[in-house]
């Protein structure tokens, strides 16, 4: 049984970390706990400026598929980075890192746009298969362009 597919746009300054916030459930619309996931979440970054005519893991500008479950997914809601959402608040949070290296994230650059996308494979007493949510995230530059 696939999962909610969940997609939330967001805006960053370059130069900036983005914490990326999302309240995810599963597809039998109960909250996503550490318990749900086998294993660990993958995220990979694409560069859909031009179009994005591409979602392949070899097309990604950064990839990175050892997240650990702990920490990143909560079994409570959190609003830390949720201000002006909702009073609920989230349950997954992933630090984006600026990082022209490359190493903990990607170096975003201004006036492009990003696709976001994390997935993980749900466990075998849900069996939800592998769950995925996404993000589009802006990047303004520091100065005009």
């Amino acid at each position: 049984m696939p999962s909610r597919i969940v997609v939330t746009k967001a805006t960053v300054l370059e130069g900036s970390d983005a914490f990326l916030a999302a309240r995810l459930l599963t597809a039998d619309d109960t909250q996503l706990v550490t318990t749900d996931i086998t294993g660990t979440i993958s995220v990979y970054v694409y560069d859909i400026s031009d179009g994005g005519q591409g979602r392949r893991p070899d097309q990604s500008i950064f990839t990175k598929t050892d997240i650990v479950v702990a920490g990143t997914v909560l079994n409570t809601y959190a609003t830390t980075y949720w201000a002006g959402k909702d009073g609920t608040g989230y349950n997954f949070v992933y630090p984006l890192r600026y990082d022209a290296a490359g190493t903990t994230g990607p170096y975003l650059r201004g006036g492009h746009v990003y696709l976001i996308e994390f997935n993980a494979d749900a466990t075998a007493a849900t069996d939800f298969g592998t769950m995925r949510w996404f993000f589009i995230l802006t990047v303004t530059p520091l100065t005009s362009v």
